[in-house]
């Protein structure tokens, strides 16, 4: 009984061992490492169906049998690795694999001795894990790492519970930390108030929204005071163990807070300054309107005056002709009576005073009528070269006891359009001026030239070869009544000449100047009035005239 007894007991443990070695070998066929048995001289006995799939192999009977240093790149490490598994009881570490396709990949190999009950060696065990995704995440963090840390702004990455795994030296100096004294440190160290709420607040948004852009953050340094910095963070994915962490990066804005900040002063300076502005403008306004008043009064007042005296210098003008009337018609008969030398002379001065008188009498009307509003001018159609002829034909006398020769140059198609006997009083004016002041012992030659201008006007302008004029006198010789010392001493002189020609020709649209280039070097005054495009001859006009 106590054999059958003793034979039960043994067939029950060796059913217990069948059973755990059965559990033994499930779990290494179920694991998700590649798991490789070998003999003692290293050759393959077994593998699971990890090692197949991670080796590229569809079949166990491939590899059984093959010397274990075949399925890694360097297979001059296997003596090294049997040396160390034989003396140290395993080895563990990272190898090159090659698979059967010929792929290279890294894996993380752990190899052992298996020993029988009585601590006898066996066979080889060893458990391989890929890295390659392990690896791809260092390289890619390495990089990461050498650019963040040469980076100018600050760069973190702290997990979920708000650990700091890494920052680059900006991150640890804008804080005034070294960069070892922050990392395995948590987040909230560096958030001055309500911490806990604060990273919460972001932890919450990036699960939201995965991504944090230009967030207004104020943060504490080492030293305690609170600084501002503008944040931008990202929720990321880990591949290897599917847990987020967060990265960060952030800019020191202090100095654009303070520049903000002397924003805001100055506008409101400005603000300031402008309702100043506003007030000032106010009170300038009720000062222009008063201005404007006393100006309109003043220029009402002015114009009155003005036409006052247009009314005065008219009827002065007129009051002064009547004597002169009878006094011109009384000279040739006096002339007739004297009959000696000095008679003769003062006969000669009385005439040359009355006609004097005359000339500006008949000028001064001329003023005060272009003066007045009034004044209508006949436009019509001139041909100024057979104008001149017949003005040359007209003061022959006066050209012959002058000597002055008269050159007309002027274009024998030029035609203006003007008013004729306006146009005529501008040539007379011009032409006595030339005779006026002309050279002492020097023929006079008066030119008369035209120009045509780009815009359908005429330049017409008159050459004297005279005693000409300094800059002083160009510049005043428009001037009513104007006389320069020296230049202008004759007692014939006037001075509203030249003035009578700038206010016709201005009164015609045109402009009116003097050009010499110094004295003794002659004038010419030239003037623009408006052209007629077809041509028409002088007599034609005098024909409509008639």
């Amino acid at each position: 009984l106590s054999y059958f007894m003793s034979i039960n007991q043994e067939i029950t443990q060796r059913k217990e061992i069948e059973q755990s070695l059965k559990i033994k070998e499930n779990a290494i066929l179920s694991s998700i490492n590649a798991i490789v048995l070998t003999d003692l001289s290293g050759k393959i006995t077994s593998v699971n169906p990890s090692f197949l799939k991670m080796w590229s192999f569809d079949s166990e009977k491939k590899v059984i049998g093959k010397p274990v240093f075949s399925l890694w790149k360097k297979g001059g490490q296997y003596m090294h690795i049997m040396d160390t598994v034989i003396e140290e009881g395993g080895w563990l570490g990272e190898v090159m694999a090659l698979s059967h396709s010929g792929r290279l990949f890294p894996v993380q190999m752990s190899a052992s001795i298996v020993k029988d009950d009585y601590n006898k060696p066996l066979q080889l065990m060893a458990s391989f894990v890929d890295i390659t995704k392990q690896k791809r995440m260092e390289k890619n963090f390495k990089k990461f790492k050498k650019i963040s840390d040469e980076a100018d702004y600050g760069s973190v990455i702290y997990d979920l519970q708000g650990t700091i795994l890494y920052g680059n030296d900006s991150f640890a100096k804008m804080h005034g930390y070294l960069t070892d004294d922050l990392i395995g440190n948590k987040i909230d160290l560096l958030f001055s108030i309500q911490k806990n709420n604060v990273v919460q607040q972001i932890l919450s948004n990036l699960k939201t929204n995965r991504k944090i852009i230009g967030n207004e953050e104020w943060h504490v340094k080492k030293n305690g005071n609170m600084f501002p910095l503008l944040v931008t963070s990202s929720l990321i994915d880990d591949e290897q163990f599917h847990q987020p962490f967060v990265a960060g990066t952030m800019i020191d804005i202090t100095k654009m807070k303070e520049a903000e900040n002397q924003i805001i002063e100055h506008v409101e300076e400005v603000k300031m300054m402008n309702q100043e502005l506003n007030i000032a403008k106010e009170k300038l306004a009720t000062l222009n309107q008063n201005l404007e008043e006393k100006v309109k009064d003043r220029t009402a007042e002015v114009h009155k005056l003005l036409k006052q005296k247009d009314g005065f210098i008219s009827q002065l003008g007129h009051d002064l002709r009547t004597p002169l009337t009878p006094m011109l018609a009384l000279l040739p008969l006096l002339e007739k009576r004297v009959s000696d030398e000095k008679g003769e002379k003062y006969i000669s001065m009385i005439q040359r005073n009355i006609f004097y008188m005359k000339d500006l009498v008949n000028k001064t009307i001329t003023y005060a009528k272009l003066n007045s509003d009034n004044i209508t001018f006949s436009f019509t159609e001139i041909n100024v070269f057979e104008l001149i002829n017949d003005l040359q034909n007209d003061l022959h006398l006066i050209f012959r006891e002058n000597q002055a020769k008269i050159k007309n140059n002027i274009k024998k198609d030029c035609v203006v359009n003007a008013d004729l006997v306006q146009l005529k009083e501008v040539f007379h004016n011009l032409i006595s001026n030339a005779i006026k002041y002309k050279q002492k012992n020097k023929p006079l030659i008066i030119t008369f030239f035209s120009t045509p201008l780009n815009n359908n006007q005429m330049m017409l302008s008159v050459k004297d070869n005279g005693i000409g004029m300094t800059e002083e006198q160009l510049d005043n010789v428009f001037y009513e009544f104007y006389k320069a010392d020296g230049a202008r001493t004759d007692v014939d002189s006037h001075g509203l000449g030249l003035n009578i020609c700038k206010r016709i020709i201005e009164k015609h649209g045109g402009k009116i100047w003097a050009e010499s280039n110094g004295p003794g070097e002659g004038s010419t005054f030239s003037f623009t009035v408006n052209i007629v495009k077809e041509p028409i001859k002088l007599e034609q006009l005098k024909n409509k005239e008639r």
